[in-house]
C-alpha cells in the first residue's frame, strides 16, 4: 500500500478526529459571536483545493441572501485588491497557512479588514495575521491533499450553517452520519477502483463534470489527478459543457459525473445519457437507483447531507487518480516538480 492509498483509507477516522476538536473548541458558538451587521460582504480565497473548498458555503451564504463570493487569492492580491474594505468579513483558507500569496496577501490587507482564518498551524502567517483561527486540526499528509481537503469542507459548512442562523447542536448529527458515508464508500475503495480501471482504463485525458454542490468535487478531483498522475484532467460545470465542449465527444471521450438525487438530477442523467449515447463512457456517481448500461457505469453512494456530498463523492476520483499514476510507474502522491506548499507566484 502507498502512502497515498494509506491517507486515502485514513480518512474516516481522521475526519471523526477533527471534528471532536470541532466540538471540544466550541466553533459554532465561537462564530457566532461574530458581528456579521457589520459588514457588507463575505469574501472567501484560498489557492488550489483550499479555494475550490469554498465552493458551497458561498453557495449555502448567497441562497441565504448574503453578499458572499470566493476569488483565488493570486486575482485578490494582483488584481482585485481594491475590492477589500473595512466592512468586508475575509474567510482566508490554507493548509499550510504558508502560501506565496496567502502570505503577501496577510502583508497588504493587514489592518484594512476582519480576516477568518482556516488552517492547520497555529504560528504560520495566516493564523498570526488572522483576527479569528480555525484549526483545521489534521495530520499534513506525506502525499497530496486528502484529509486537508475534507477538512475545510466540513469546517466551512459549519461556518455558513452558524452564519445564516441554521445551526442547531443536532447539525453535528448529520456531519457524523456524513462522516459514516465516507467510511462506507472507503469500504468498497480497492472495489470500486479495479472496477473503474476495468471499465475506463487510462483514456487520453478525463472529464469530470458536475453542478452545485458537486462543482468542487470536480474542481478539486481534476487537480488531484494532475497531481497525483501526471495526467490531463478537466472538470466542467455541465451546463458550461453543454456550451461548446460538448463537441468532444466521441469513443475516446470518458469522464465521470457527478448527479446527486437533487434537483438537477434529471438534467444530469439526460447528459449522461446523450455522452453515452455518442459513444463516450461515463462513471456516474450518484446516490440514486440509476442503473448501469452500454458505456455507463454506476457508483452508488450515500449523501446525509447535501451540502457536504463534496466529502463523500471524491473517492472515486481518489481512486482513478491512484491507478493511473500506478500505470505510469510513478511514486504515488509524490510532487515531482513542485511541493505541497507553493511559493512562487
Amino acid at each position: 500500500m502507498n502512502i497515498y492509498e494509506k491517507d486515502i483509507l485514513s480518512q474516516g477516522k481522521d475526519m471523526q478526529k477533527a471534528l471532536k476538536s470541532y466540538r471540544l473548541e466550541d466553533y459554532p458558538k465561537v462564530l457566532a459571536k461574530l458581528p456579521l451587521t457589520n459588514f457588507k460582504k463575505i469574501v472567501f480565497t484560498g489557492m488550489g483545493s483550499s479555494f475550490f473548498a469554498c465552493n458551497n458555503a458561498v453557495t449555502m451564504l448567497r441562497r441565504s441572501g448574503f453578499c458572499a463570493y470566493s476569488v483565488t487569492a493570486s486575482q485578490l492580491l494582483h488584481y482585485e485588491n481594491d475590492s477589500i474594505s473595512a466592512d468586508t468579513l475575509l474567510v482566508m483558507v490554507s493548509q499550510s497557512g504558508r502560501s506565496g500569496e496567502i502570505v503577501e496577501l496577510c502583508g497588504k490587507l493587514k489592518g484594512r479588514c476582519f480576516v477568518l482564518g482556516l488552517t492547520n498551524y497555529a504560528d504560520s502567517p495566516l493564523a498570526l495575521a488572522s483576527d479569528l483561527v480555525l484549526n483545521l486540526n489534521v495530520e499534513s499528509e506525506q502525499a497530496v491533499s486528502t484529509r486537508t481537503y475534507l477538512a475545510p469542507l466540513m469546517l466551512l459548512y459549519i461556518t455558513a450553517k452558524v452564519f445564516i442562523g441554521a445551526w442547531k447542536e443536532e447539525s453535528y448529527i448529520g456531519i457524523e452520519d456524513t462522516i459514516n458515508a465516507l467510511g462506507e464508500s472507503l469500504e468498497t475503495f480497492n472495489a470500486n477502483s479495479d472496477k473503474i480501471e476495468a471499465f475506463l482504463g487510462v483514456p487520453p485525458y478525463i472529464s469530470l463534470i458536475a453542478r452545485g454542490y458537486s462543482l468542487s468535487t470536480a474542481e478539486a478531483g481534476a487537480l488531484f489527478i494532475k497531481e497525483v498522475a501526471k495526467y490531463p484532467s478537466i472538470a466542467f460545470d455541465s451546463a458550461q459543457f453543454r456550451h461548446g465542449p460538448f463537441e468532444m465527444l466521441g469513443k475516446n471521450f470518458a469522464c465521470f459525473i457527478f448527479a446527486p438525487s437533487d434537483h438537477g438530477y434529471d438534467m444530469q442523467m439526460r447528459l449522461v445519457n446523450d455522452i453515452a449515447d455518442r459513444g463516450g463512457r461515463v462513471v456516474l456517481v450518484t446516490d440514486s437507483a440509476a442503473a448501469s448500461r452500454d458505456n455507463v457505469m454506476v457508483i452508488k453512494q450515500r449523501y446525509p447531507v447535501p451540502e457536504l456530498l463534496d466529502m463523500i463523492n471524491v473517492t472515486p476520483l481518489q481512486a482513478f487518480a491512484d491507478y493511473a499514476a500506478k500505470r505510469k510507474g510513478l511514486d504515488v502522491g509524490v510532487f515531482i516538480h513542485s511541493s505541497k506548499i507553493t511559493n512562487l507566484q
